[in-house]
């Protein structure tokens, strides 16, 4: 059994200067962890201007009650700006965030 919990991840211009507001969708994907083991979030709209250059995101981690060992689950970045296929992702690519198991505990 993990614990219940959450992490908090910072998404943040690291260079430049933003002129205008920039919409940016944070999602989570899973890995090897699911549903039962966090709570996923689906395009959670970020604003980002000259203003706020940084959000953080919370993500619930669940506890169940399966001894499993270590799992994870992927945060990736979307700019929504160019319509697919075309889109781009913020780089990196995905982040990829570790649930430590029981074998941890």
């Amino acid at each position: 059994m993990e614990d219940s919990g959450q992490v908090l991840l910072t998404v943040k211009v690291l260079s430049g200067s933003l002129d205008s507001d920039e919409t940016v969708l944070f999602s989570t994907q899973h890995g090897s962890a699911e549903n039962t083991d966090y709570d996923s979030l689906t395009k959670l709209v970020l604003m980002l201007n000259a203003s706020t250059i940084r959000h953080n995101v919370a993500v619930t981690i669940t506890n169940d009650n399966d001894i499993e060992g270590s799992e994870q689950f992927f945060a990736t970045l979307q700019f929504p700006k160019i319509p697919p296929p075309d889109r781009i992702f913020l780089g990196p690519h995905s982040a990829s965030i570790e649930i430590l198991g029981n074998c941890h505990l």
